[in-house]
């Protein structure tokens, strides 16, 4: 079956992680066990309640200045969590736009408005906005729904007027992966630091 629409997640995908760098950020504000609730793939405690849409930005501050030191801002709590994203590589923005031209683009992603934020500043200041890349974007936060849940995928697929088979799914969670092969759509998995566009072409 033709590929018509390519899916991708987020954070390892189209953005670097570097969860090493925003723990030990979260440390030097007096946040010392922190690493309990950061995961690559799914947040955990206030981070999670982030990323499920149960906490808004100024909630989640609130909440995780009791974590840290005293006296504590939230620019400093904001800058500690967006150490979790590493940059971009500059292949991406450009192989976006040129199979944005081929191919229906979306996002799928457990994701917070905090990093959502700064990765569309990305996409912004390489030239290519969001808005002009993604047919829709799927965010855990707004939807009030995750990955590797069923009810996620199933929302994409009521709202992405494709079948299965003609949708690629292109995440760094293997977990991921197998629940949308469920209902049928292809995949593929990525590893930070690959080729992007060569990953698309060899699984088209």
């Amino acid at each position: 079956m033709e590929t018509k629409a390519i899916i991708f997640d987020m954070g390892g995908v189209l953005v670097d992680l570097n969860l090493e760098r925003c723990i030990e950020e979260f440390k030097k504000i007096g946040f010392e066990d922190v690493g309990q609730y950061l995961n690559r793939y799914r947040q955990l405690g206030l981070f999670g309640m982030l990323e499920g849409g149960e906490l808004d930005e100024e909630g989640f501050y609130r909440e995780l200045a009791s974590h840290c030191r005293p006296g504590i801002t939230n620019e400093e709590m904001k800058y500690a969590f967006l150490c979790a994203l590493d940059g971009m590589d500059p292949r991406i923005p450009d192989s976006l736009r040129r199979l944005s031209k081929k191919y229906k683009l979306y996002i799928l992603s457990n994701n917070n408005p905090l990093t959502v934020g700064d990765f569309h500043r990305m996409l912004d200041e390489a030239g290519h906005p969001a808005e002009e890349l993604f047919e829709d974007t799927f965010y855990s936060f707004q939807l009030k729904l995750q990955k590797p849940s069923l009810e996620i995928f199933q929302y994409v697929l009521e709202h992405i007027d494709f079948e299965p088979g003609e949708m690629l799914f292109v995440d760094d969670s293997v977990t991921n992966l197998e629940v949308a092969q469920k209902f049928g759509i292809r995949t593929a998995l990525m590893i930070q630091g690959s080729d992007l566009e060569e990953l698309i072409n060899a699984n088209i």
